[in-house]
Parts: C-alpha cells; structure tokens; sequence
C-alpha cells in the first residue's frame, strides 16, 4: 500500500520535530546532568559563561553550572559540576605553601574568545583531606585578560621610551662625547701600558728562573759535599769502634785470667777508694788558698785518673764475679769512688776562679740536658762535666739518666781541633766515645761504644743555638735488636 503525499509529509514533521526536541534538550540543559558540586570565589571571572567546561591538569571533568554575583564582597561565585568519576579536588595554594604544592583555581582562554575554569595540579602531602562540596568556597585567582596584558605593555612601552629619550639626550651631549673620547684614549694607554708591563714580567721571570737554576746546582753541590762528609766519617766512626771494641776484648780477657785475684784487687781498691775520698776532701778545704793553685791542679788531675782507673777496674770486676760479700765491698768501693769524684768536680770549680785569666780556656764546661725516649715516652735528664774542654787532654764527668738508672760517666779523652777521643767508663760500663765538632763547632756528632757483656752504640747529635742551648737526637743501642734499640730527641743547656 502505497503512502499518500499528504502521510510522507507528516512523518518527516514527526522526524525534525523529534530531533529538534533533542537539540534542545542537550543545547538548553533540559536534561540534567550528575556530579558533585563545588562553589569557587573569584575577584574577576573575565566573561566566563555558564555551560563552560571545567579543565583539571587539562582534561575535562565537569562544567560551570551557575555564576552568583556576590552583594557583599562583589565576588562572583562560580558553582562548577564535577561529572567525572573519581575526581577529588584539594584546597588552593596558599601564600605560605609551598610553590609546586596543592591546587590553583584560575579562568583561562584563547584568542577566539573560549573561557573554561582552568585547574592546575601540584604536589599534594600525603596526610591532605580531599575536599568537601558542601564546605567552604575555593578561593580562586584572577585571570589575566588580554586587555591587562596590553595595558601592561603600554607601560613598559612607555618607560622604554623615556629611556630611549633620555640615551639620546646622553649621547648628543658634547661634553659626554668629549669624556667618551678621553676615556677610550686612557684605555689605549693602560693597554700600551699593560703590554709593556707583561714584558718587564717575563725578563723578570726569565731573569728569576735563570737565580733559581743557579741556585739549585749550588744546593746540589752542598747536598754532595755534605753526603761525602758524612760517609767519610761513618767510614771513620765503624774504624773507631771496631778498635774500641777489640780494646774492649782484649780488657775483658785480661780480666778474665786475674780473676783468681779478684779478692785481694777488691779490698785494695776498697782501702785506696776511701783513702781518694779522704784527701778530696782536705783538698777541697787547701783549694780556697790561691798560692796552693799548681799544687791543687797537679793533685786533683792524679785524682781524677786514679778514680777513673778504680771506677772502670770495680765496674768489670762486679760484672764478672757473683759473690754476695765481694760485690758489697765493690757497692762501697764504687760509692767512695763517686764521692771522690764529686769532690774533685768541687775542686775543679774552687781552681776555675782561681786562674781565672791564667789558662787559655775554660776550665770545665758543664752539659745539662733532657732526652726523651720517643718510642716508650720516658723522659731522661743527663749532666756532664767536661774538664779543661780545650786543652789536650780533658776528662768527661758526669750521670746520664739522673734519678732512674744513674749510669756513671769517667772518661779520659785526647783533643784534637775538630774531633775528641774518650776512654773510660761509659753510661756505667767500659767502654770509649769519639765526638766530631763539625761548622765552627756549632754541631756535635758523637758514638758511645761501651758494655764488654753487650756491646752496645750510641750515635747521637748536638746543634748549638746563641745563648749556647742546643736540640739534641740520635739513637741509642743502634747495633742491637729493633726491640732493644729506641730513638732519643731532647734539649740542654750547655754552661
């Protein structure tokens, strides 16, 4: 059956009034959308429209259901839908937040005239609530319109303007020119200047390198010199102690065959000990009388000989016998010798006054000073006297170790210019020493070779200083094990 012209009409009135009923409901918001609704404040919304989308981080998820013109504040609250699912919104950012934190509520647009709420995300804390849309209005920001941009751009416009005005003004000025002039010509002089200047430096330095060349094969010929006088003289200290120890030797044998007259040796160096300690001490009372000087001096250097040789004869004997009764004569022996000794360094200091301006030197020079073991940190004090330190021949008396060990020194020595030779009794047992005074006898290079049971070097140093102090180090027992040897520093005076 075939429709009429007047039915084909009528169903196509149907048609476009159906789909223009549905136009208008998605145009006109007949139908009404779902979603949660939130209310923004704004200063100023710059023509935003209602039905205009609503962006977050870009990507649209609601619309601008109504705007309210506020009589109170003249704000203008905005009432966005938030259709999408999901979504939740957090407070704007303070002033006090920090910048890249929570959210930023803003109306943005293009050139063609579209506005949309534009929101833009940050870091949000992890102990942040979301928001509630039945709490308080957003707070939002202005936008920033084309027309604001333009009047800013008028501004700065301007104030470049006056800027330009007044550089003109500037350089049209005569005595600005003048001045310009002055100045680049003065800059042309400090350059020429300059230039002059870096070339008086490199002469300089040229003329300082060519100093400093000379200077270093100089200090390379010193470093050689130096290098050869001390293996010159290690060369001669082994020779000495390679003597001091076949001397050594050959006492010890000595002593060993007379060991069957050790008894009767003790008991006589007992009685002449005393009978040394008994005239010391009547010289000391004769050596206050001036016209007794040569008698004194003749005396006293017979003393000090006798009480090395008894000193050094009792320190071998002791270490080679055991007997109770014969090391206590010895323990007396030695006291009386000490005694004697001790009054011979009285003597020696009556007498020094006395010829005073008659000998060529000092009489005795004395050496007080502190060592320290640097490897145990025990501090030692040693005081030595040297007798008649000048002349040809002198003596070395003296106590390292004052307090603790209590090691005797009672030396005999020969002197020659720059070195001295000792013999004697050393740190408390028989042994030698050679010194060596080395630049104008301001530094001391000494070894002790001494102990006939152990042998035993010393190497130690002395650099005299104005005021005759003087800095001290060497090492002690430098033959021996690392366990037994240890190194020394210290300092002293010498008077």
């Amino acid at each position: 059956m075939e429709m009429s012209s007047a039915a084909k009409v009528g169903m196509v009135a149907v048609i476009a009034l159906i789909l223009f009923g549905l136009v208008v409901t998605q145009l006109g918001g007949i139908s009404e959308e779902k979603g949660k609704e939130f209310q923004i404040s704004f200063q100023n919304v710059g023509g935003l429209q209602t039905k205009a989308p609503v962006l977050l981080a870009g990507v649209k998820v609601g619309l601008v259901k109504k705007m309210e013109l506020s009589s109170e504040d003249s704000r203008v609250r905005v009432t966005m839908l938030i259709t999408r699912d999901g979504v939740n919104l957090y407070r704007s950012r303070r002033p006090d937040d920090p910048k890249d934190s929570f959210y930023i509520y803003t109306v943005a647009g293009n050139l063609l005239g579209d506005k949309w709420v534009d929101i833009r995300t940050g870091r949000i804390p992890a102990d942040t609530k979301p928001l509630d849309p039945k709490g308080e209005p957003i707070v939002g920001e202005p936008p920033v319109s084309l027309d604001d941009l333009a009047r800013e751009g008028n501004a700065v416009m301007g104030e470049f303007r006056q800027s330009v005005t007044a550089l003109n003004e500037l350089v049209a000025d005569k005595k600005f020119q003048n001045d310009i002039r002055e100045t680049m010509g003065n800059f042309t002089e400090i350059s020429r200047n300059l230039k002059g200047a870096s070339t008086d430096a490199r002469g300089l330095v040229h003329s300082l390198n060519g100093r400093v060349e000379r200077l270093g094969n100089a200090i390379e010929l010193v470093v050689a010199h130096v290098d050869q006088t001390v293996t010159g003289f290690q060369s001669d200290a082994q020779a000495v102690g390679a003597d001091l120890k076949g001397f050594s030797g050959g006492l010890r044998s000595v002593v060993v065959k007379n060991q069957g007259n050790i008894n009767t040796i003790v008991v006589t160096l007992k009685e002449t000990a005393q009978s040394l300690n008994r005239t010391m001490k009547s010289l000391e009372t004769l050596a206050n009388n001036k016209d007794l000087k040569d008698d004194v001096l003749a005396t006293v250097s017979n003393l000090k000989q006798a009480a090395e040789e008894v000193n050094g004869i009792t320190a071998d004997i002791r270490s080679l016998t055991s007997d109770p009764e014969l090391q206590g004569d010895i323990r007396d022996t030695i006291q009386n010798t000490r005694e004697a000794t001790e009054g011979a360094k009285r003597v020696i200091n009556t007498v020094d006054g006395i010829t005073e301006g008659v000998t060529s030197g000092p009489l005795a020079q004395a050496y007080l000073d502190a060592e320290v073991n640097t490897r145990t940190g025990r501090v030692a004090g040693n005081a030595n006297v040297f007798v008649l330190p000048n002349g040809p021949y002198g003596a070395k008396i003296g106590v390292d170790s004052i307090g603790q060990d209590n090691l005797l020194n009672l030396q005999a020595y020969k002197n020659w210019e720059q070195f001295r030779l000792r013999a004697g009794v050393v740190r408390g047992q028989l042994g030698g020493g050679f010194d060596a005074r080395l630049f104008d006898k301001r530094f001391e290079l000494s070894t002790d070779a001494y102990d006939t049971n152990k042998f035993r070097v010393d190497v130690y140093g002395k650099v005299l200083f104005p005021g005759d102090f003087y800095l001290l180090g060497g090492y002690r027992e430098v033959n021996r094990s690392r366990s037994t040897g240890y190194p020394i520093i210290g300092a002293g005076k010498r008077f």
